[in-house]
């Protein structure tokens, strides 16, 4: 029930629900926000796959489902890992559990409008298309916003230093996934080196 009661807030009143989830600080709900997970996935899915076609500019047949769970999680949960890190040098108060509590309760409101954006996308004709993807961008910048006061609020920051500390959070997620890509490429080319010479190797044993 309370757990229901903070996901209205997140909608409502975002700062009382952000100050709830520093109270309960040494109580992590994992089971609300696995919860809040699947229903965001759900909604990821859905919006590629019932949108109708008109308003649609995702071609359902042709989308990469890990792609789609990706573009909603990875870039949350990057944040959370980079802002903390960052916080944890700049005097913030939040542990990583309630940064990502936080972060998470900030997914609602796309959870409560994707349905309705989908069931709108079936009302309006594709002429519509500039203002249904006006909609779908003052969601992504609502769930922006909620992002930062649970990021403020948490760390009880002051709404100038929230900013600055919020930049330089930016830069960290940034820095992570420059140093995931450049591990990934180094991974790629010394499979690629390793199987080269592996084939190499067994030509060499067939001509012998």
């Amino acid at each position: 029930m309370k757990s229901i009661k903070m996901c209205a807030q997140a909608i409502f009143h975002p700062l009382d629900c952000f100050d709830l989830v520093k109270q309960d600080r040494d109580r992590t709900p994992w089971l609300t926000m696995v919860v809040i997970w699947v229903l965001a996935a759900l909604c990821q899915v859905a919006s590629v796959y019932l949108t109708a076609f008109a308003l649609n500019p995702n071609l359902p047949d042709e989308s990469n489902l890990l792609l789609l769970l990706a573009l909603i999680f990875v870039p949350l949960f990057s944040w959370v890992v980079g802002s903390y890190s960052t916080t944890t040098l700049m005097g913030g108060e939040a542990k990583f559990t309630e940064s990502l509590t936080g972060a998470t309760y900030g997914l609602v409101p796309y959870i409560v409008t994707t349905p309705f954006l989908i069931g709108l996308s079936y009302l309006l004709s594709g002429e519509a298309a500039g203002l249904f993807n006006t909609l779908q961008a003052l969601v992504l910048v609502w769930v922006i916003i909620l992002q930062f006061l649970s990021f403020m609020r948490l760390n009880d920051y002051e709404f100038v230093k929230a900013i600055g500390v919020a930049f330089v959070g930016l830069v960290a997620v940034l820095l992570i996934w420059a140093v995931v890509m450049l591990l990934f490429v180094f991974t790629y080319q010394a499979f690629l080196f390793f199987k080269e010479v592996y084939l190499e190797l067994k030509n060499q044993q067939l001509f012998m």
